[in-house]
């Protein structure tokens, strides 16, 4: 079972752009949170999570399950998709 996805994005980001075609384009669901129109300590938070996987924030940072994709990297987003899709139930 392929887990939630979430999508970490900034409103003007053409690569943000291009990851949201991606999943819109396969009927993949995602939840995107778009950083740059969030306010006081839960854009704080949003950054903190972020720092986790890069050395500053880097969008379009995309989580599916434990996995963290850092820029718009279709191979290695449908790797892990499919990492998720064949692991028995």
């Amino acid at each position: 079972m392929v887990p939630a996805i979430k999508l970490y994005a900034l409103s003007t980001c053409e690569h943000c752009q291009q990851a949201k075609d991606y999943f819109e384009q396969r009927g993949i669901a995602y939840d995107c949170i778009q950083v740059d129109q969030l306010y006081g300590p839960e854009r704080n938070d949003v950054v903190h999570l972020l720092s986790k996987y890069a050395m500053y924030p880097a969008f379009p940072t995309i989580i599916i399950g434990e996995k963290a994709v850092v820029g718009f990297q279709p191979e290695e987003i449908e790797a892990i998709w499919q990492e998720y899709a064949n692991r028995p139930e």
